[in-house]
């Protein structure tokens, strides 16, 4: 799936599993307000552009797994109530996780930060960091 020009998806709900696996994002890719109310997949997909994720609501697994986003990640303010999943992205350009709740598990085994990566705020329930070795 390519979106050649910019996807707004600002304050959508998306009802059941959202798939955007393997998603190429062209311009900007804004999901500000967002809730996702089933699994959440933008596992290796491409932000070419910046993403804003900004106070979204994830009810339940978010997978952004070897996920690429070449220009500015935002995702301030925002809920991941079920596990979020990181391993793997890389983040070209700064990263804003300030003000954050995890809920659940949050993984960011072989993430790249290339520039500033901010978690001021953040909260962490279940943990933070690496599940690997544990079956």
């Amino acid at each position: 799936m390519v979106f050649h020009r910019e996807a707004g998806f600002d304050e959508a709900t998306f009802n059941g599993e959202t798939g955007f696996d393997g998603a190429t994002f062209n311009g900007e890719a804004g999901f500000v307000g967002a809730t996702f109310q089933g699994w959440a997949q933008f596992e290796r997909a491409s932000f070419r552009d910046s993403a804003g994720f900004p106070w979204a609501t994830f009810q339940d697994l978010a997978g952004f797994v070897g996920a690429s986003f070449q220009e500015g990640a935002v995702f301030g303010g925002a809920a991941f109530h079920g596990d979020a999943k990181f391993d793997g992205a890389t983040f070209q350009d700064g990263a804003v996780f300030d003000v954050v709740t995890f809920h659940g598990w949050a993984r960011f085994d072989g993430v790249t930060f290339q520039d500033l990566a901010g978690f001021v705020g953040a909260t962490f329930e279940d943990g933070c960091g690496s599940s690997a070795g544990t079956g």
